[in-house]
């Protein structure tokens, strides 16, 4: 097995995430496979259920049988699956076909000073704020996660 990232590995089997127990267009039967578009070389016979794009499971449900376990979602649902958060997004070049995105949370449990040289308000960012040459200045082992600052503290900082 050889990992991608912090969420897929490369099996025998196919495209891995083991937090979220699935495969992304599997090589093989699988439990639970996710398919990116209808084509033989993504969607394999064999697997014990199948998520994809409302747009591919008419074409799945006829290439793979009537009695293959194919649940369907519009692109930018969002299903969580083990904790994680999965969603289709289109990806353009044959009707139904998706990228996956896969979005994980964290606990956090150490605190970091970040540094950076200027702060503006941002339209480009979901925090509504830019910051300038961020970067960890240093691991605050004397502060706790419940003690460090929030974003409000941060746009705060905010001129005007």
């Amino acid at each position: 097995m050889k990992a991608i990232n912090q969420n897929l590995e490369l099996t025998p089997m196919g495209l891995y995430c083991s937090a979220g127990d699935f495969y992304i267009d599997p090589r093989r039967p699988v439990k639970r496979a996710i398919i990116t578009h209808g084509h033989a070389d993504h969607a394999r016979w064999g697997s014990e259920s199948y998520l994809c794009t409302q747009e591919s499971k008419g074409l799945l449900q006829v290439r793979l049988g009537s009695d293959a376990k194919i649940k369907a979602m519009a692109c930018g649902e969002v299903r969580t699956i083990n904790g994680l958060r999965l969603s289709l997004h289109s990806a353009g070049h044959i009707l139904g076909s998706a990228q996956v995105r896969i979005e994980r949370s964290v606990r956090p449990v150490l605190a970091f000073e970040i540094a950076f040289e200027g702060i503006q308000p941002s339209t480009r960012h979901k925090s509504g704020v830019a910051v300038r040459f961020p970067r960890i200045h240093r691991w605050r082992h004397d502060k706790t996660v419940a003690e460090i600052d929030t974003m409000d503290g941060l746009k705060a900082l905010l001129p005007g």
